[in-house]
C-alpha cells in the first residue's frame, strides 16, 4: 500500500512532464510535434461508376418469373359501413364462495403456506 502511495505522484509527474514537452493541447507547437499543411483543397467523394462484372454470380436455366402487376380494370373498393352489433347483456359476476385451501399444517408461517393460499384463490 505504501509503494502505491509513493509511486502515484511520480507517475502523475511523469505524465505532466511529457505533456509539457509535447505541448499537449496546443496545436502545431511542441518538442515532438510535426506540422503538415494541406497542399490542396479537400475533395468531396461522389458516386463512382463501376464496370459490370465479367460474369454474373448466378445463371438460371430458364426465365425467372417476375411479380405480376395489378391490372387497371380493378378499382378501389368502396367503403361500407360495418353492420351494427347487437350487444347481449352479460350476467353480473358474483363473488364465488371462499374455497379453503388444503395446505399441510406444517407449512404454516412459511412461504409455502402463502403460495398454497394464492393457488387456492386462482379460478380454475
Amino acid at each position: 500500500m505504501l509503494v502505491v502511495a509513493v509511486l502515484a505522484p511520480a507517475v502523475l509527474a511523469i505524465g505532466l512532464l511529457v505533456a509539457e514537452l509535447t505541448d499537449y493541447g496546443v496545436k502545431g507547437r511542441g518538442a515532438f510535434s510535426i506540422v503538415l499543411e494541406r497542399q490542396d483543397d479537400p475533395q468531396m467523394m461522389g458516386p463512382v461508376l463501376v464496370p459490370a462484372p465479367a460474369r454474373p454470380d448466378r445463371v438460371y436455366e430458364g426465365t425467372v418469373p417476375a411479380p405480376r402487376r395489378a391490372t387497371s380494370d380493378v378499382g378501389p373498393m368502396p367503403l361500407q359501413a360495418a353492420p351494427a352489433r347487437q350487444e347481449v347483456p352479460r350476467p353480473a359476476r358474483t363473488a364465488s364462495p371462499a374455497v379453503q385451501a388444503e395446505c399441510p399444517d406444517d407449512w404454516a408461517d412459511t412461504w409455502l403456506w402463502e403460495l398454497c393460499q394464492e393457488d387456492a384463490r386462482q379460478p380454475a
